[in-house]
């Protein structure tokens, strides 16, 4: 359960930052480049602290990083559907669907690989490349 309370908090801070950094509001290019460097060092800071919670963690620490990468990306797929609907024959539709294809197939296999721990056995004895 470690394994998805980490996932889901990375989903929470990531989804936070790409949602500030989608908005087509009045933010400036200097604030959302701002926003992202803070959202960066939130993230580092909840890793940094998780070392300090006296519950054993262990190998779960890593879901928080696919979480914050995946909560990140997420709100970006707004944008790529948004251009698969379109029916103006515009030459990007296809690298937009597979953007949602893409996010949706990394969704699948890091949820996979927090809720079953066969998956995380096969990760485990999977070769190193030096």
């Amino acid at each position: 359960m470690s394994f998805l309370g980490m996932l889901c908090l990375g989903l929470f801070v990531g989804g936070v930052i790409g949602l500030i950094m989608t908005q087509e509001s009045q933010l400036s290019a200097t604030s959302k480049t701002f926003t992202a460097i803070f959202g960066a060092a939130i993230g580092g800071g909840i890793g940094a602290f998780i070392q300090y919670i006296e519950t054993p963690i262990g190998d779960a620490v890593y879901a928080y990083p696919m979480g914050l990468v995946l909560g990140f990306i997420w709100p970006f797929v707004k944008g790529s559907w948004a251009l698969v609907r379109e029916k103006d024959g515009v030459k990007e539709h296809p690298v937009a669907a597979l953007h949602v294809v893409a996010v949706f197939l990394v969704s699948g296999m890091t949820f996979s690989v927090v809720m079953f721990p066969q998956f995380r056995s096969v990760l485990e004895n999977a070769p190193v490349v030096n």
